[in-house]
């Protein structure tokens, strides 16, 4: 990519930006507030309590790896269902029989 502005330029530029918004009222209260709270969560508990509590936390993070893994499932299973062996008595059509169904003048065998 092409630079439009020297590098002199544009560090004079940057250095000189002012950033004009202002966080919400009693925004750091606020994350103070929610720190303590998570903090002060009990980490005793049921087994499955703690453990529904990690798995939530960690699907809301891996949204995409789950679709992703749901997918990859979905193909493998459409792969392994397209690809089984035929019954026993279905029988595999050879090339002497195909050439028989698409050449109108070659006798069938």
């Amino acid at each position: 990519m092409k630079n439009e502005m020297p590098d002199e330029e544009l560090d004079a530029l940057l250095h000189g930006w002012k950033v004009e918004a202002k966080p919400p009222t009693r925004f750091a209260a606020g994350v103070w507030r929610r720190i303590a709270q998570r903090k002060a969560e009990p980490e005793t508990g049921a087994w499955y309590a703690r453990a529904e509590r990690w798995i939530s936390g960690w699907t809301q993070r891996m949204d995409i790896a789950w679709l992703a893994a749901a997918a990859l499932v979905a193909v493998l299973g459409a792969g392994w269902l397209g690809m089984r062996k035929t019954p026993q008595g279905a029988s595999v059509p050879d090339s002497r029989s195909y050439l028989a169904t698409v050449d109108p003048y070659r006798m069938p065998p």
